[in-house]
């Protein structure tokens, strides 16, 4: 109520008072207006807001009062903090790890630079100051730029965990990054997407599958630890075999070695054959077969097929077919064990045909196959099981069960086929077997899918293993032949159903095959060396049995060997029967693994024999339909087969075919005009031009042809038909047909079986073996490349070819056109014409079937050069380490040869190396064992839990996310144990009960089975305190796409049912993408504006409701716009930079907004975004302006798009 000061000194001036009475009055308001205005005072910012109201700045508006006079409504915040899942805080934790490794090496080398540097002052300060002053002064400039740099690394690293609080695919690190199918998805909607835009989820991986891939990175982990253990165990058995023959140098006669030389040969033995063991029951252990882990696709016949593209999970899956109708085809009833042959086919869509089939009733027209297709990475299939389904499952298509015409078919002969990469994608035959039925109906049974699906009436499975293949994405089973039908058979059945049940399997931890040869290999030699030792005889011990002394053969060595190669444990010695026999079982066994290793190789070249067989057939019958249909070709041909001239039959299509552009040419020479000759003239110059001018071609360029070679000059129809002969004569001449020939035989006739001269050459060849070092002569497999190489640019000249159809394409276009019509030429013209173009086909069909038949032996020559590889590495992998000799030159040796000769003063230091370090691959590998059971687990819990929603759904009953105590399947409270292989109990009394079983030990071994046992001390004690932190969904959501994205959705959903608009902010294109396909998912009409040109239109979608949410970069679309039409905003990260996230609110708390508005936060609990989101505060509150929101160029760019810090900001972080 107070009045301004101005209009009180305007009362005083009016009543002509004396000035005491004006200067009273004045000291009195002064003292007023200082009263109402102190700060101590309470209401002093309202008063003076209510003076200055006219001339009042509004310059944010967090003042309530400032708020008021804008007319902007209430803003309310809302921080939901959310709690990673399993799979998302595994995937962080290892982002955490490599940062704060990272942050240990940045900071050590930061110190080693300032003691460095230190000690470089001191010695400076020992010379003149104007020298210090000039060395000084760079240095220190290169010092910042270091320390620059380690910080630009530093933040790079907490960039990468600021993307994992989002999803495991967000970043340049994320798991198989959404980057290129963010630009594709962009492209091919034009900047934005819509409800009606289909966006593909091709990209965006389900937390199922992200965890299988995290398994798969697991297991590729063990198997690097693992290899190199085996590498220092094998390195170290030998070695322990070298300190035999070393004992005979005595180089030093310290008292180290005469130790060395009092121990026997046998003791030496007995520790190489322990790590051999060991070695060798470790890989065991590791390789047992369990499911196949990953999403797989399935198809099959398609015109009986059931379930086609239907996805699969962990290799397990039921594959049905149906005949119906015309579909069947009669064979005979006899014939029961008809024989097959399988031919390859590169696209897979043709499985094998059957060979010499007699045909009875109800038996399919084709065999039945079906293709299985892994999304993840390549699967080594390594075991399958298999069993045939008795009875048709309820959820088929077509009932048969009612029809009179019931018959159900068990397969007999089938196949499993791996698709090869060096043939293009065809298939190999992996392993061929026979399914008995007989079996199959004795051990019949009903069982569950353990998916919650229906019982089937199943036989008992068939357990196929101990074949050899190598890693494919795609893989075929094909069914070749049934058993007789057991169902009864009622006049002519025109129905059928076919099924069976697979399980694909792999190692857990495979093996290197070349390292288990080694083993079984270099074991076996040490039991020969044992065998000849003095102490292996046979000599006769005393033995009491029942009172009587009895004589048993055994030998003086020493009992420990019982207990190494498994015999019977006492403290009898073996006797030398017992290794004779161990060593036949050792060589029997290498054998089998080398055959199956190398069977692998061989089944892939003839594969490829028959591919090439059949393009050769190709070729060759494409060149008989020519010298059919042409009469001069076929007496040509004649006449050249009574000459015995093979070589020219084979291209008798060169010289009857050959000519017809020859003929074309001259036609058009001869009855041509002037127009029809310029206008061939000129195609013929534009194609060459563009053809020479294309990536392809270029004058002098090299690529797939060589060096292309222009054609000669020409200006009329002469002049092209001369150009164009030298080039083609020079490409089609009989010595080089005659080369081609031979060139395709000698490919065809390579072995399948190498002789040992042709290994040994290809193990020293200086081309092929380079990698080695060898320098050996050229191999005569390097030749053979050689001439196909040569052929294959002699025989494809690009310029030849883009001038003759050239001529066709010119041919057909006049042709269509009635240009010859209209030039009033003769009827037997156009039969000449139409005969040219028709030779012109023949022609270049044959012309692709010679190049492809060239690519397959080029393919069938690679093919066998893998197998000569395979060869050389099984000689390989059976060499080992041995002792230089006396006056040796190792200077003269290569390098190859050199990394295995031992110096015997270098056996104990090498011992010492290759103990340490297989210690330390046994520990990293026991630490990726725990990582991948504790993987394994959680995939076992979430598909058991989705197990019980499915069933719980089902029931009607309410669904509860609850995980269980896996002793007694209680739900778990607040508090629980965990062990280190990840599997969770009640702290009581599950967790005594199981420390009670362990009694005095220090381990405790998991009631699930599982090899890690955890130590007493190592259990960890969870307290769930709260379970109102955001993380449960408050309802279901469509898909699993993370803790964020889940909740976000669940959030919009509620707001779309209140009938308001909402806008998503995130400054991750990645982020963006997968919250545009989870809204897509759950039927979410939204926009995502991409471009600046496609902006406006969405941003008025937006506007005119068509859609309720409008997803966008916080860069892009946090400045400029006026979308007052929404009432929330989410914030799906905590943004660094507090002016950007600012002018993203407000977009819509902004002047014209009406209603209140929320703004929604997400932030993940135990983060990086905890410290990031209390660093934006306190930036916010130090600088609390709309209008200030440009902020000082930080000295770290965090390496996205919402500032950075400092170094000070950044050690905080890291702490």
């Amino acid at each position: 109520g107070m009045k301004p000061f101005s209009t009180t000194t305007a009362i005083i001036g009016k009543s002509g008072n004396a000035s005491a009475m004006a200067s009273s009055l004045l000291s009195n308001s002064h003292r007023l207006f200082q009263k109402c205005f102190h700060p101590e005072n309470d209401g002093t910012m309202e008063r003076l807001v209510h003076v200055l109201r006219d001339v009042f700045w509004r310059s944010t508006k967090a003042n309530p009062t400032v708020r008021k006079q804008l007319g902007v409504p209430v803003q309310v915040e809302r921080k939901v903090i959310l709690r990673f899942s399993s799979i998302e805080r595994y995937f962080y934790n290892l982002q955490h790890e490599e940062t704060v490794l990272a942050a240990s090496e940045q900071r050590l080398q930061s110190q080693q630079e300032e003691a460095k540097n230190k000690h470089n002052d001191n010695s400076h300060n020992l010379k003149s100051s104007s020298l210090a002053a000039s060395s000084n002064k760079p240095r220190r400039k290169i010092n910042h730029k270091r320390a620059r740099a380690r910080n630009k690394f530093l933040s790079l690293q907490l960039q990468r965990l600021r993307a994992a609080c989002c999803h495991p695919q967000v970043g340049s690190s994320g798991i198989s990054s959404t980057r290129s199918n963010v630009k594709k998805r962009g492209r091919e909607s034009k900047g934005h997407a819509s409800s009606n835009s289909v966006i593909t989820t091709g990209g965006v991986l389900t937390m199922d599958q992200i965890l299988d891939k995290l398994i798969d990175e697991a297991k590729t982990k063990c198997e690097d630890s693992q290899r190199i253990a085996v590498l220092h165990a094998n390195a170290l058995a030998c070695l322990y075999r070298l300190r035999i023959d070393a004992k005979i140098f005595d180089c030093n006669n310290n008292d180290k070695h005469k130790d060395e030389s009092i121990k026997s040969d046998e003791s030496f033995l007995l520790e190489s054959a322990k790590v051999y063991c060991e070695s060798l029951e470790m890989t065991s252990t590791n390789s047992n077969p369990v499911n196949v882990i990953g999403e797989a696709r399935i198809s099959g016949n398609a015109d009986c097929f059931q379930s086609p593209c239907q996805i699969i999970r962990d290799g397990m899956a039921v594959l049905t077919w149906y005949f119906f109708g015309d579909s069947m085809v009669s064979e005979d009833r006899d014939d029961t064990s008809k024989t097959a042959t399988t031919r390859t086919e590169k696209d897979g869509n043709t499985p094998p045909a059957i060979a010499s089939a007699k045909f009875t009733p109800l038996r399919p027209a084709l065999p039945l196959w079906c293709k299985i297709d892994f999304e993840c990475p390549a699967k080594k299939v390594t075991a399958l099981k298999i069993r045939h389904i008795l009875s048709q499952p309820k959820s088929c298509e077509y009932d048969i069960s009612s029809d009179s015409d019931e018959n159900i078919l068990l397969p007999k002969e089938c196949v499993l086929q791996v698709s090869n990469a060096a043939l293009g994608g065809a298939y190999v035959d992996a392993r061929r077997f026979v399914i008995d039925s007989d079996r199959q109906l004795e051990n019949s049974d009903g069982c569950d899918t353990g998916d919650g699906n229906e019982r089937r009436d199943v036989g008992s499975w068939l357990v196929l293993d101990g074949f050899c293949t190598n890693k494919s994405k795609n893989w075929r089973l094909v069914v070749e032949s049934f058993h007789q039908s057991q169902q009864k058979q009622l006049g002519n059945p025109l129905r059928a159903f076919v099924g069976i049940e697979i399980k694909l399997m792999e190692p857990e931890i495979a093996i290197d095959n070349l390292q288990r040869l080694h083993i079984l290999h270099n074991l076996a030699s040490l039991l020969e060396n044992v065998i000849e030792l003095p102490q292996c005889k046979d000599v006769g011990v005393k033995k009491k049995d029942n009172g009587r002394q009895t004589k048993k053969k055994s030998t003086n060595l020493t009992p420990i060997w019982n207990s190494i190669l498994g015999f019977e444990s006492g403290a009898t010695p073996p006797t030398r029967s017992q290794f004779s026999q161990k060593l036949v079982e050792l060589k029997d066994e290498y054998d089998k693994f080398e055959n199956l290793y190398i069977d692998v190789a061989r089944a892939s070249q003839q594969s490829s024999k028959l591919l090439l067989q059949e393009a050769s057939r190709a070729r060759k019958n494409c060149n008989n339909e020519i010298l059919t249909s042409n009469t001069l070709a076929t007496s040509c041909a004649s006449n050249k087969v009574r000459s015995n001239n093979d070589f020219e039959v084979e291209f008798a299509s060169d010289t009857s075919t050959g000519n017809w552009w020859r003929d074309l040419l001259s036609w058009c020479h001869i009855y041509g005009n002037l127009s029809l000759k310029d206008s061939l003239i000129d195609i013929v110059n534009t194609e060459l031009e563009v053809f020479m001018n294309s990536s392809v071609g270029g004058v002098g360029k090299h690529n797939t042809f060589g060096v292309i070679r222009p054609l000669s000059n020409f200006y009329n129809v002469d002049g092209l038909e001369l150009a164009l002969k030298h080039r083609y004569d020079d490409m089609n001449d009989s010595k080089r047909r005659k080369k081609f020939i031979l060139c395709i035989q000698s490919v065809e006739k390579l072995p399948l079986q190498p002789s040992s001269k042709e290994i040994l050459e290809n193990s020293v060849c200086h081309i092929c073996r380079k990698d080695w070092f060898q320098v050996g002569p050229k191999c005569r497999h390097c030749v053979l490349e050689e001439n196909l190489d040569k052929l294959d640019k002699q025989f494809r000249d690009p310029v030849v070819t883009c001038v003759l159809k050239t001529l066709v394409k010119w041919l057909r276009d006049k042709m269509l056109r009635n240009t010859f019509t209209e030039a009033s030429f003769m009827l037997d013209h156009r039969q000449l014409l139409s005969s040219i173009e028709n030779e012109a086909n023949q022609y270049f069909k044959f012309y692709a079937a010679a190049q492809k038949e060239l690519v397959k032996a080029k393919a069938m020559w690679k093919i066998h050069f893998d197998l000569l590889s395979d060869y050389d590495e099984l000689n390989a992998c059976r060499s080992t380490m041995r002792l230089s000799r006396p006056k040796e030159d190792v200077s003269a040796l290569t390098e190859q040869e050199l990394n295995s000769v031992v110096f015997p003063n270098d056996i104990n230091t090498l011992s010492m190396e290759h103990t340490a370090k297989q210690t330390m691959a046994l520990g990293q590998l026991r630490r990726n064992k725990d990582t991948l059971r504790y993987l394994q687990n959680q995939s076992k819990e979430r598909k058991l839990l989705a197990v019980n929603r499915k069933k719980q759904k089902e029931c009607g009953t309410e669904i509860s996310d609850e995980p269980t105590c896996v002793v007694c399947l209680s739900p778990l409270g607040d508090e629980r144990a965990v062990l280190s292989c990840g599997h969770t109990f009640h702290y009581e009394p599950c967790l005594k009960m199981l420390m009670a079983r362990a009694r005095s030990g220090p381990y405790i071994s998991c009631p699930m089975r599982c090899s890690l046992r955890t130590m007493k001390n190592d259990i960890l004690i969870a307290v769930e305190k709260a379970r109102n932190d955001g993380s449960k969904k408050i309802r279901d959501v469509q898909g699993c796409w993370g803790t964020k994205v889940d909740r976000l959705i669940a959030d919009i959903l509620n707001i779309i049912e209140l009938g308001e608009r909402c806008i998503v902010f995130s400054q991750w294109d990645e982020m963006i993408h997968i919250i545009g396909c989870a809204l897509n998912a759950n039927s979410i009409a939204f926009e995502s504006p991409k471009g600046t040109k496609s902006f406006g239109d969405c941003v008025r979608k937006f506007r005119s409701g068509k859609c309720f949410v409008l997803v966008m970069n916080v860069k892009s679309g946090g400045e400029g716009l006026t979308l007052v039409e929404a009432t929330h905003v989410f914030m799906v990260e905590p943004l660094l930079h507090h002016g950007l996230d600012m002018q993203a609110i407000s977009r819509v708390h902004r002047i014209g907004q009406t209603r209140k508005t929320y703004v929604h936060r997400y932030i993940i609990k135990d983060t990086i975004e905890v410290k990031i989101d209390c660093v934006r505060l306190e930036r916010q509150e130090n600088n609390n302006n709309d209008s200030d929101l440009i902020v000082c160029q930080p000295e770290i760019c965090a390496g996205g798009i919402d500032g950075g810090f400092n170094a000070k900001d950044l050690q905080e972080f890291l702490k």
